[in-house]
């Protein structure tokens, strides 16, 4: 008997390759996941597979940064929903406005509260 049921897609932008290996295992369970590390890599993977969600990493240590990479996937037709992440916990208000007015979606501190994510990303 073939598994019928729908598997949401997630890619995951983010170059701390441990923190995306972990979040890749958890979310796998309840998602089909995919894992890049680059902006680049990024656009690529999501214009070959078509996410449901994208979860990018704000500071991705190369060019571009989230935020470019942001404005490169909604850029394309039927853009998927962004959910920013971010390292920083200091609350910057100013990284969450240009977030939101740059067309993420949602917002997140990393590491995030995973029944939390899961709600954002359903």
């Amino acid at each position: 008997m073939s598994d019928s049921r729908h598997f949401a897609q997630v890619l995951i932008v983010d170059d701390d390759r441990e923190f995306a290996g972990d979040l890749t295992g958890f979310l796998s369970n309840r998602y089909e996941v995919h894992c890049v590390h680059t902006g680049p890599e990024a656009v690529q993977r999501a214009r070959a597979v078509r996410p449901d969600v994208v979860l990018l990493d704000i500071d991705l240590g190369c060019d571009p940064n989230g935020f470019a990479v942001l404005e490169l996937l909604r850029t394309g037709k039927n853009p998927p929903p962004v959910i920013m992440l971010t390292g920083t916990r200091s609350g910057d208000i100013a990284s969450v406005v240009r977030s939101v007015k740059s067309g993420a979606y949602d917002y997140v501190n990393k590491p995030p509260n995973m029944a939390e994510l899961i709600q954002r990303i359903d």
